[in-house]
């Protein structure tokens, strides 16, 4: 069994994801496009090539939370350009000489939130994420 450990989004006061690039409207239209002219099929098979080499503990988060969803398909289409998104503002506004620019996630952090998704809902835990977002990286 794992020691216990403090959740990682329940703070007293809002968690600053500083790590995480600001996405510009340039970042916006360059991944639209990309969907858009390649299509999503290869866009979203292209990202698990890469993030099975990269950073499969992502990948493995992601495809299980699409699995608990009604349209694991379309959820993992979202995951995949908001992936794309902090690739390419983190590219392009810090560390262009980077192939993959976002820090990898380590089997214990993995571990770490899935017990906290699955304390507290997939819905629940997404709906925390995205406030922090758009608080802090409008």
């Amino acid at each position: 069994m794992r020691p216990t450990a403090r959740p990682l989004l329940s703070y007293k006061e809002p968690v600053r994801m500083h790590v995480l690039p600001r996405v510009t409207l340039w970042a916006r239209e360059r991944v639209a496009k990309e969907f858009d002219e390649r299509g999503p099929d290869v866009c979203i098979a292209e990202l698990t090539r890469q993030l099975k080499h990269d950073n499969p503990e992502f990948l493995d988060i992601a495809s299980k939370c699409a699995a608990d969803l009604s349209d694991p398909s379309k959820i993992m289409v979202g995951f995949g350009m908001f992936y794309r998104l902090l690739v390419v503002a983190s590219a392009s506004a810090a560390r262009p000489s980077l192939l993959s620019p976002l820090p990898r996630i380590t089997p214990e952090t993995r571990n770490l939130l899935v017990d906290e998704i699955d304390e507290k809902g997939i819905e629940h835990f997404t709906r925390e994420v995205i406030g922090l977002l758009q608080e802090s990286n409008p």
